[in-house]
Formats: C-alpha cells, sequence, structure tokens
C-alpha cells in the first residue's frame, strides 16, 4: 500500500536516541560533528543539538525544523543520508526516531 504525506506548515521537532557499537565512536563523533555543523546552516533548521549520555555509547539528537516539507527535504541531503548509513553502520541498536509537530499559528504567536 502506498501512503501519502501531506506536509504540515508548522515546526517539526525530531528527536532521535542512538547507541554506539563499542569500537565505532570515533568514527561516529567525526559523522556527527560534520553532521550537526551542516544540518545546523540549514536556513530552515531552527536549531540542532547532540547530547552524550553518561555511558559514552548513547546520543540524543534534536533538531528543530521551520517546517515539515524543509525537515523531509534535509533527510533527502547528501549529508543525511551518509551520517544514516553510519548509524546502520556503527549502533548497536536500531535508533528510536520520535517526531512532534506544532501547528503554525503556536509559532507565529510564540515567536515574537
Amino acid at each position: 500500500m502506498k501512503r501519502e504525506w501531506r506536509c504540515r506548515a508548522g515546526p517539526v521537532a525530531a528527536g532521535g536516541q542512538v547507541q554506539v557499537a563499542e569500537g565505532a565512536l570515533q568514527d561516529f563523533y567525526r559523522a556527527l560533528r560534520c553532521y550537526v555543523d551542516f544540518t545546523g546552516a540549514q536556513s530552515h533548521c531552527l536549531h540542532v543539538s547532540a547530547q552524550k549520555m553518561l555511558d559514552n555509547a548513547s546520543f540524543t539528537l534534536y533538531e528543530f525544523w521551520r517546517d515539515e516539507a524543509s525537515w523531509r527535504r534535509h533527510q533527502q541531503s547528501a549529508c543525511s543520508k551518509a551520517f544514516q548509513r553510519i548509524l546502520i553502520d556503527h549502533l548497536r541498536a536500531p535508533e528510536t526516531l520520535t517526531t512532534v509537530f506544532f501547528p503554525a499559528s503556536w509559532w507565529i504567536m510564540n515567536n515574537n
């Protein structure tokens, strides 16, 4: 069955948690720095942040985008796809991804 997605106009918050395999941390750090720098420089990215957990092998990545269409375009970029490949190759468990869509009116009211 083919699903058609209608992009929402309001801001999007996306958060992912990853557990990096032993021996892969150095490669992951390099890829993460590149990804965060590239993502943060995108005009429609409102904020990007990576947090290392206490076990030093788990990370949470947060991204805030102006709208869903911008976030989805970013996911198709070469940098994003390269980072996704690193995740596939270097994780102990699959990434968990959570998204929250905010109404456009909320963003307009609260962004003054």
